[in-house]
């Protein structure tokens, strides 16, 4: 019989091969850096919009010593002379340079220069104290946690703080009227950022400049010349403040006499700055000295003139001196008291102190949420202040008690928060000097222990000798 035939199995039918089902790939998510470059063409659109019909509470956004006159002067000698003498007073070469374009359009360039310099700061800073670099994990855990912020990954500061003062309402509003405090910010924040880079010469122009416009920054002489001299290490390093110093002499000098040549008068400055130091020129704003004055006997207000100005000015050397490891912080921190204790600041004033004590991440993670709180709530003081000055010099249903009152509470939250932030500056050099001690303390251990070892092993090798 023949074997039987095997019996033939059919074929598995053929699968396709399993795919990994498509899935879309994940859409990036917009960084800080790619939202700023839309928010700053919307908001330099803005700046160029025509600017507000003239109202009482422009006194607000823009002070007397920084306001310019409705029509702006040729380059003729004899017109710089009919506007120096207009009122407010101005340097000579202010209106030459407001002469030069629409007020909106320089104001739009000088706050692009600020959010420059505050983006230049802000990268510079963590540079400028390299003996902080590695301490964060080696601090005691009640002074290496901050409450707000933690000390590493900081956030990107350097994006947000320029947008974040750019988007402000304070200072757009400021820049469409006729103003030239953005001019005054862009100088100062230029002076902050080239000291912070070690450029001596043009950071010392920004400051006098700034001088030139609003007297108070040459107390930051001092900060900015021991800033210079950390960025600046070497052999002539000891040098550098006296360099600084006659640098911003040189400046203001030249400043000076080309005003008096501009407008053919040597007595300019009385013009110029002499209302704002006697306190003559006060209309009501956002200052704590418009309603004392009002209501002063006019025998005491020489007096209360001088003691006012000197004020903020007696806390310059103390300041420095304090955070002399620190100057570009001791120089935010003069910033912001100088803007609390100005004869007229405005509400831009604070914005552009704010955004310079947020510059330093090191500082801003150690503040406490008393300012975050104060933050928030000076926004309902600022919003009645607005509705009070309405009903007092519009209706004649209000007085200036309600708006002074409204006043007073702002700024005693802005007054928090600087005083927080210097708070804040003095707890970080002591957690860098505490750490540092015990850096030290700990080398010597273990000097100590490595000398006892030798002498051991001296004693032992004498041992098996004999």
């Amino acid at each position: 019989m023949p074997p039987p035939s095997p019996s033939r199995r059919k074929p598995a039918p053929r699968t396709a091969p399993r795919t990994a089902p498509r899935t879309a790939p994940p859409t990036p998510a917009l960084t800080p850096a790619q939202l700023a470059v839309p928010l700053l063409l919307l908001f330099s659109l803005l700046r160029l919009l025509p600017p507000p019909s003239s109202h009482p509470a422009a006194s607000l956004l823009s002070s007397p010593a920084f306001r310019l006159p409705p029509s702006f002067p040729s380059f003729e000698i004899d017109a710089l002379q009919a506007a120096a003498q207009e009122q407010p007073p101005q340097p000579p070469l202010l209106l030459l340079f407001y002469s030069l374009l629409p007020a909106p359009v320089l104001n739009l360039l000088c706050d692009l220069l600020t959010c420059l310099s505050l983006h230049l700061l802000c990268k510079t800073l963590p540079s400028l104290s390299p003996f902080e670099r590695g301490l964060d994990a080696k601090m005691h855990p009640s002074i290496a946690a901050p409450p707000l912020l933690p000390p590493a990954p900081l956030p990107p500061l350097p994006v947000l703080v320029p947008l974040a003062y750019f988007c402000f309402p304070f200072p757009l509003v400021s820049c469409q009227l006729p103003s030239s405090q953005p001019l005054f910010h862009a100088l100062l924040s230029g002076a902050l950022s080239l000291s912070s880079l070690g450029h001596l010469p043009p950071a010392m122009l920004c400051l006098s400049l700034a001088a030139y416009l609003g007297l108070w920054p040459a107390a930051l002489l001092l900060p900015l010349s021991l800033a210079l001299k950390a960025a600046n290490p070497g052999p002539g390093q000891r040098r550098v403040p006296l360099l600084a110093a006659l640098a911003f002499a040189l400046f203001s000098l030249s400043l000076y006499l080309l005003s008096a040549r501009s407008v053919r008068d040597r007595a300019w400055p009385k013009a110029a700055y002499g209302p704002r130091l006697s306190f003559s020129d006060l209309t009501p704003s956002a200052g704590l000295y418009w309603y004392l004055f009002s209501e002063m006997f006019d025998r005491f207000q020489s007096f209360f003139a001088i003691v006012l100005t000197a004020l903020p000015y007696t806390l310059v050397a103390p300041v420095t001196y304090r955070l002399r490891r620190f100057p570009l912080a001791a120089a935010a921190s003069l910033v912001g008291l100088f803007g609390l204790l100005e004869p007229s600041p405005t509400l831009a004033t604070f914005a552009f102190s704010a955004a310079v004590m947020a510059c330093d991440a090191r500082v801003l993670a150690r503040l406490r949420f008393v300012s975050v709180f104060c933050g928030v709530a000076m926004w309902v003081p600022v919003s009645l202040m607005f509705l009070d000055l309405h009903l007092w010099l519009q209706t004649g249903a209000g007085n200036a008690n309600y708006f002074y009152f409204q006043q007073l509470a702002y700024s005693v939250f802005t007054g928090l928060i600087v005083l927080d932030w210097l708070r804040a500056a003095v707890n970080r050099l002591k957690a860098v000097s505490i750490t540092e001690k015990e850096e030290a303390e700990r080398a010597r251990e273990r000097k100590r222990e490595r000398k006892e070892k030798q002498k051991e092993e001296k004693k032992r090798r004498a041992a098996v000798i004999d």
